[in-house]
């Protein structure tokens, strides 16, 4: 079961989209790998769906570190 007060999850989920979406166009701009705060797996899972969506093709994605300290790193493709 899953509850969500007031849209709190929902606002979470956009705000993790937002700070991926923001992190992909700093590495479109630098060429360099974009490390995202460490999150959970729910979270880091969005990440990766969102981004491997079709609107970004040019970007991967891949998860690195142990337990609470695993985040997502995101790449440009060669």
């Amino acid at each position: 079961m899953i509850l969500d007060v007031d849209g709190y999850r929902k606002r979470q989920e956009e705000s993790v989209k937002t700070l991926a979406e923001k992190k992909v166009e700093l590495a479109r701009q630098t060429k360099q790998d974009q490390l995202l705060p460490p999150m959970s797996s729910y979270f880091r899972r969005i990440v990766h769906l969102f981004l491997a969506s079709g609107e970004f093709p040019d970007v991967t994605t891949e998860s690195m570190g142990e337990g609470d300290n695993r985040q997502v790193i995101i790449k440009i493709k060669d």
